[in-house]
């Protein structure tokens, strides 16, 4: 079990600078970036059925030389003529499905927008409740290193003291036993504080196989 990598990967997790969770930690999440992208696809459907609702206006004209005699040089009986005209369309017979659609794509877009707010609320928490629990099993695995040194210093003791006929073999296998169960707890809390730090990283988006796409 890599006691280092528990010990000094997570310095982060020991300030108080990490309360709070920044807003560009939750954007780095992929399932946030997707639901954003959700919110622009709606507004570009709601903006395209605005479109589609507005009357159509078209220009149209030409300029040239018209004829009007069958002599046979005509030359003289050309004219110039020129026309330039507007014609605006508006679809009276499916306004009210228009408006419908519009309405539909507000909806759509309205519930996209509130779906980010959600998953973004969501991930907020599941950011602060990852570094709170770091920050408890870091402190439990200092408070078992601590027990372990005492453990190991009174292990020195005993044995010295087997050695001067003042303490009975029995005396050391009890402290050895007590060694022992310190020592595992110790591997249980650093094995529970990398699994922790694993939850944050993919809370925060830097492990993206944690999001379902």
């Amino acid at each position: 079990m890599p006691i280092a990598k528990v010990i000094n990967a997570p310095k982060e997790f020991r300030s108080k600078e990490t309360t709070e969770a920044p807003n560009t930690v939750i954007e780095q999440r992929p399932d946030v970036q997707k639901q954003k992208l959700n919110v622009a696809v709606a507004a570009l459907d709601m903006e395209q059925s605005k479109a589609g609702r507005l009357p159509t206006v078209n220009f149209e004209g030409f300029s040239g030389a018209n004829n009007y005699t069958f002599n046979f040089n005509p030359i003289t009986g050309w004219y110039g003529n020129a026309f330039l005209g507007i014609s605006i369309r508006y679809n009276l017979f499916n306004s009210g499905e228009k408006k419908s659609q519009i309405e539909q794509s507000q909806i759509e877009w309205g519930q996209q927008k509130e779906n980010v707010r959600k998953l973004e609320q969501q991930a907020y928490y599941e950011i602060l409740n990852a570094r709170k629990k770091i920050e408890t099993l870091l402190k439990q695995v200092d408070l078992q290193q601590q027990r372990l040194k005492v453990q190991e210093d009174k292990i020195e003791v005993v044995r010295s003291r087997l050695g001067e006929g003042r303490a009975l073999p029995q005396d050391l296998l009890e402290e050895e036993t007590k060694l022992s169960e310190t020592r595992d707890k110790l591997y249980v809390n650093m094995h529970d504080c990398l699994v922790a730090v694993a939850e944050y990283n993919r809370a925060t988006g830097k492990n993206a196989a944690g999001f379902k796409q």
